[in-house]
C-alpha cells in the first residue's frame, strides 16, 4: 500500500509491523511518511517522539516532524525540530533550505539567507535555495548583489513569478521603470493571487505621475487575499531531488 501510495490504508499495517518490532526504524520512518502523505500530523508528531524515546534521533525524522508542526501552524515548534535536524546532520538534503524557508515566512531575512547559503555549499544545483537567497537579498535592499544572480534565474526558470517580482523591484530602484512594470505585470501572469506585484507596480506609477494607473493597480491589489506562502511540506515537494 506504501508502495501505491495508498499512504491511508497502509498506516495500520505498520503500526502493527512497529508495535511487533520497535527497535526497526525503517518502519516507523514508513509510518511517519504514511501519516505525513495522509495529512494526520499527530501521527507523525507521535512516531517522533517515540524516536526520540527509543533514542533513534534522525534528521529526517525531526524535519518530517518539523513538516507537520508547520501544518499544524506551529512554526516555533517547527523551527526547533529543523534546528535539531540540522545539528544531528547539516548534510542532510534540504535540511537547511526548510530550516531558511522557516525563516523567510517569518521575515527575517538575514537568517535565511544563512540558511540558504547553507544549502547550496550542500548542493551548488539546488534552484529553490538560489532563488530563495537571491530574494533575501532584494528585501534587504542588497540590489547589485542580487541582479546577476536573479537575470541568470529568471532566464533558466522563466514561470518563477518571485524572480519577476524581484526584478521589478531592482528594476524600479534602478531607475528602469519600464523593465520593472513589465516584469511585474510577468509575475501577476505566473501568480494571479500575489497582490505584491501589483504593490510594487503602483509605487512606479504614482512615482510618474500616473495616478490613474497607480489607482486601478492599488485596487486589483486590495481585492487580493493577505499573501499566504506555500506550506514546508509543499515547498519540499516541489524540489526535484537529483539522481544518486
Amino acid at each position: 500500500h506504501y508502495g501505491m501510495k495508498d499512504y491511508l490504508v497502509a498506516i495500520p499495517y505498520l503500526k502493527q509491523a512497529t508495535e511487533r518490532d520497535p527497535q526497526n526504524l525503517t518502519l516507523r520512518m514508513t509510518l511517519a511518511h504514511s501519516c505525513l502523505r495522509s495529512k494526520q500530523y499527530q501521527c507523525v508528531l507521535k512516531v517522533h517522539e517515540e524516536m526520540l524515546k527509543l533514542e533513534a534521533e534522525s534528521a529526517e525524522a525531526d524535519m518530517l516532524a518539523g513538516e507537520a508542526h508547520d501544518q499544524l501552524r506551529n512554526s516555533a515548534a517547527a523551527m526547533t525540530d529543523f534546528r535539531a535536524a540540522v545539528l544531528l546532520n547539516p548534510k542532510e538534503p534540504n535540511v537547511h533550505f526548510g530550516l531558511g524557508y522557516l525563516f523567510w515566512t517569518q521575515s527575517q531575512w538575514a537568517q535565511a539567507a544563512e540558511e540558504f547559503q547553507s544549502e547550496l555549499q550542500n548542493n551548488p544545483q539546488h534552484v529553490k535555495a538560489h532563488v530563495y537567497l537571491v530574494d533575501t537579498w532584494v528585501r534587504q535592499n542588497e540590489f547589485g548583489k542580487a541582479l546577476p544572480g536573479l537575470e541568470k534565474l529568471a532566464t533558466d526558470n522563466p514561470s518563477e513569478p518571485l524572480l519577476h517580482r524581484d526584478l521589478g523591484v531592482v528594476y524600479a530602484a534602478t531607475g528602469r521603470r519600464d523593465d520593472a512594470l513589465r516584469e511585474l505585470k510577468t509575475a501577476t501572469t505566473f501568480d494571479a493571487e500575489d497582490a505584491e506585484p501589483h504593490l510594487e507596480a503602483a509605487k512606479i506609477y504614482q512615482s510618474i505621475g500616473k495616478r490613474e494607473e497607480a489607482a486601478a493597480a492599488l485596487d486589483r491589489a486590495k481585492k487580493l487575499q493577505p499573501p499566504s506562502h506555500p506550506s514546508l511540506l509543499e515547498m519540499i515537494d516541489s524540489i526535484e531531488t537529483p539522481e544518486p
